[in-house]
Order: structure tokens, then C-alpha cells, then sequence
């Protein structure tokens, strides 16, 4: 018997299109009257879930955990969080800072900021007033970071 394509991430992701299509999360009725080939049958979610009912729960854990980790930060957000964390941890950011971990919402996400600075996190912390290293520069050297003047400062 050939593997199904669909896995729990796979799965909660139809449920969230259909979600988004319907208003509402679907039911086993729903589901099994859906298009087929669209969504996994409501019988392979209940085997991967168990139940029907635990495939929902499952869902909506999912989707907190999701909408928490994956918001989309303004450009005015990023700048003023790149302002406060150098403020509070007496450096600017850095890119592992908001590459790896939470930093409790402190930080934008990587994909945050280079959707909203086409230069990515260099970009970012120019328009946040921090100079970044040179390419190739260890953070042994964070003492270089200064901002960077303001227009009509030299």
C-alpha cells in the first residue's frame, strides 16, 4: 500500500484552508462530502488522529502555536524593537538573535523582516540607526556598532 502524502502539518493545513474558505472548522461531514484529492479523506485524519475529534484539538493547538510564531511585523515595529533591545541589552540585534528563538515576542522573525526591508537584516538595522559589521567580522568586534547620525549630525 502506497505512503499518503499527508501528514499531521499537511493535514492541519487543509483544515486551515478550509477554515478560511468556510468560516468554520470542518466536521467529519463536512470532510467527507469535500472534493477528493483536495483534503485527506475524514478516514486517514481519523487514523492519524485517532479520532475525529482529537484531529480538532490537535488543530486548534496547532493553530495558537502558529499565530503566536508567525506574525508579520511593520516596518515602524521592527525599527523600535531593534531601538529597545539595544537599549535593554546595551547591543543592537543580531542576526542569530532573530534567527533563533522566541526572545518572548521582543524580536520580529527573520521572515518578518526581510518582507518588509528588501535588504533583509542589514537593511533593518540601518533604518533602525546601527551600522552593521563588515561581512566576515566576528561579534568580537560589537564595539564598532554605533548609530549612525541623524540627517544634518556629522
Amino acid at each position: 500500500m502506497p505512503r499518503s502524502p499527508w501528514t499531521k502539518e499537511s493535514i492541519f493545513k487543509a483544515m486551515k484552508a478550509w477554515e478560511k474558505e468556510h468560516g468554520h472548522a470542518p466536521n467529519s461531514m463536512d470532510w467527507r462530502k469535500s472534493e477528493r484529492g483536495v483534503y485527506p479523506s475524514s478516514r486517514h485524519v481519523a487514523i492519524m488522529f485517532g479520532r475525529w475529534i482529537d484531529a480538532i484539538t490537535e488543530y486548534e493547538e496547532w493553530k495558537e502555536r502558529t499565530r503566536k510564531r508567525w506574525r508579520l511585523w511593520s516596518p515602524l515595529e521592527i525599527i523600535e524593537a531593534f531601538q529597545r533591545w539595544n537599549m535593554e541589552e546595551g547591543r543592537p540585534p543580531r542576526h542569530a538573535d532573530v534567527s533563533h528563538g522566541d526572545h518572548g515576542g521582543r524580536l520580529p522573525s527573520i521572515t518578518s523582516i526581510n518582507s518588509q526591508f528588501p535588504g533583509g537584516f542589514r537593511e533593518a538595522l540601518e533604518a533602525s540607526g546601527f551600522t552593521p559589521l563588515p561581512i566576515g567580522v566576528t561579534h568580537k568586534g560589537l564595539e564598532k556598532f554605533r548609530p549612525l547620525p541623524r540627517r544634518g549630525e556629522s
